[in-house]
């Protein structure tokens, strides 16, 4: 089977709110949370509700794609635990995604765009991207550290806690669950087999959580 006909559903919670993607049968279905809705009464309705509307069940499906960060820690730790219940049984291949490529993707740019996102205690989650594909690694940096660099187009999914000045903000045009089957399908043409995937991805925090944060000062 073509990567292009595979069913494949993704999904992320690094923003805090559930975001799922569904690529069957030549459609790319998404489907978005509410805010503030608690994950564990929500989420597996909100994915079966996904696979109703494809007409699928979940033995159909023929991979799944995770983001695995950066952003919310518990986000990224209920995604990941969630999806290896899942595939406990369906053993099926997972592609890892990037929080940051996918918000990049959202943007639809034609050139090179940054992503910006709050990462707390003064730091940004920083990446940059041209079509989709990563200029330099993510990383987790001192605002301080972003602000001396050149103005550039950037984006984000929430409200900065600085202003960058010189910098254009660019608009998220494509449902998040979309741009995530994008980057899936990315991710998929630079692989040689499918078995190279994982089957349980692990969430990529690029920096210590909060308690971390605290053990290490005391």
């Amino acid at each position: 089977m073509s990567v292009n006909a595979m069913r494949m559903l993704a999904l992320d919670l690094s923003g805090g709110v559930a975001e799922a993607g569904l690529a069957v049968a030549g459609m790319r279905l998404h489907a978005r949370g509410r805010e503030g809705a608690p994950h564990s009464t929500t989420l597996l309705p909100m994915l079966e509700r996904l696979l109703s509307r494809g007409r699928i069940g979940w033995r159909d499906v023929d991979l799944f794609a995770l983001v695995v960060g950066p952003g919310s820690f518990t986000g990224l730790r209920i995604a990941a635990a969630t999806l290896a219940g899942l595939n406990s049984a369906l053993q099926r291949p997972v592609v890892p995604l990037s929080a940051l490529a996918v918000t990049a993707i959202q943007c639809e740019a034609a050139g090179e765009v940054c992503v910006c996102e709050d990462a707390r205690a003064g730091a940004c989650y920083f990446g940059r991207y041209r079509a989709g594909e990563a200029c330099v690694p993510d990383a987790c940096l001192p605002w301080e550290q972003v602000l001396r660099m050149p103005p550039a187009p950037y984006a984000a999914r929430q409200a900065l806690p600085v202003r960058l000045p010189g910098w254009r903000r660019v608009s998220l045009r494509l449902p998040r669950g979309v741009a995530m089957l994008r980057a899936a399908s990315l991710r998929l043409a630079q692989q040689d087999s499918l078995d190279a995937l994982p089957r349980y991805p692990l969430p990529v925090y690029l920096q210590p959580s909060q308690a971390e944060r605290y053990a290490r000062r005391s």
